[in-house]
């Protein structure tokens, strides 16, 4: 989905290094004003959530 959304993105001559600022971005150019439903943006921001819980949260117990 990131890639796509750099794609989409690049159609504009626009380019983030960052998935906050691409994600940011695909909102304001393309969500705002109806280019993509607010649900697809909804869907990527969702998307970027669960890629940071499965990147950078990770719980775990050890026992005996």
């Amino acid at each position: 989905m990131f890639f796509s959304t750099q794609a989409v993105l690049l159609s504009k001559g626009l380019s983030y290094s960052s998935h906050k600022m691409t994600i940011s971005a695909f909102g304001e150019h393309f969500v705002k004003k109806g280019i993509f439903t607010k649900e697809m943006g909804r869907d990527l921001n969702k998307a970027f959530d669960k890629r940071q819980i499965s990147d950078y949260s990770h719980e775990f117990i050890i026992d005996k």
